[in-house]
């Protein structure tokens, strides 16, 4: 035997509290799906806009980032050796060794210190990556000279390695 539907609706009138408490979880979880969706989609669709399917960032074997990986210049030249790689219009492959690091510095303004992330590129970044323009602070005769730092400062030296955190490479070429 079914229960009717008139006792349902008696309960619901007769529990203000209760019916009130369980409509709030019930409105509160669906919000924080629906909250959770809309986040997901706005990083699938900022990943799809942003990104090139005629670019690749290489990485060495096991890193998960850019910051973690280390390629060498050796490794760097024998990738830009590739034939699939992109040749621009001077000839040159389209690719850039890059660097990235985490610099600590103080805040403007504020009390303490911030981590900053630091790219160092080679001229065809700017093509590769689609900026329209790049800025320097220092002039390439008065670059910074590369200096060690002390183990107990903590800080990330300058890099003076031959060795670069990622190669983004095109395999499109300049003509089409």
């Amino acid at each position: 035997m079914a229960i009717p539907f008139v006792y349902n609706l008696r309960s619901v009138t007769n529990r203000p509290v209760s019916t009130a408490t369980t409509a709030i979880g019930i409105g509160l979880t669906v919000s924080i799906f629906i909250g959770a969706l809309a986040l997901a989609a706005g990083f699938r669709a900022s990943l799809v806009t942003t990104g090139s399917p005629d670019n690749a960032l290489v990485l060495r074997k096991g890193a998960n980032s850019e910051i973690s990986s280390g390629v060498t210049l050796d490794q760097v030249n024998i990738l830009k050796s590739n034939p699939a790689v992109a040749v621009g219009p001077d000839g040159r492959p389209r690719a850039s060794a890059e660097m990235v690091i985490v610099v600590n510095k103080e805040r403007l303004g504020q009390k303490g210190s911030s981590n900053v992330m630091l790219r160092g590129v080679d001229a065809a970044a700017a093509d590769l990556r689609g900026s329209s323009s790049a800025t320097s602070r220092w002039s390439a005769s008065s670059r910074p000279r590369a200096r060690r730092s002390s183990p107990r400062s903590g800080a990330t030296p300058p890099c003076s390695c031959p060795r670069s955190t990622a190669t983004a490479i095109s395999r499109r070429s300049c003509s089409g």
